[in-house]
């Protein structure tokens, strides 16, 4: 309420400091992997199982016509023998 004396709490912080900063820590390579729009419980399983390592899997939607290198990828997920696989691009 307004008018009425309350405890507060507050901070302020400069984005380019904290940039500043990370400059000494160890850079990663940011790679995604994209898996194609199926609905196989396989491929669903392989999925959780990149991301659960810590792997970026970006997903087609149904109907979507950009393909990996246009979404950025650098490897995709193919069937091939009835398995999925990783594949470079």
């Amino acid at each position: 309420m307004f008018g009425t004396s309350r405890p507060a709490t507050g901070f302020s912080t400069d984005l380019k400091t904290l940039l500043s900063l990370s400059d000494g820590l160890e850079k990663t390579v940011d790679t995604k992997i994209f898996a194609p729009a199926d609905d196989d419980e396989a491929l669903s399983a392989v999925i959780r199982s990149l991301r659960s390592e810590g792997q970026r899997v970006i997903r087609a939607l149904s109907g979507q016509t950009a393909d990996a290198a246009a979404m950025g990828c650098t490897q995709q997920l193919v069937k091939r023998g009835g398995e999925w696989q990783l594949e470079s691009l």
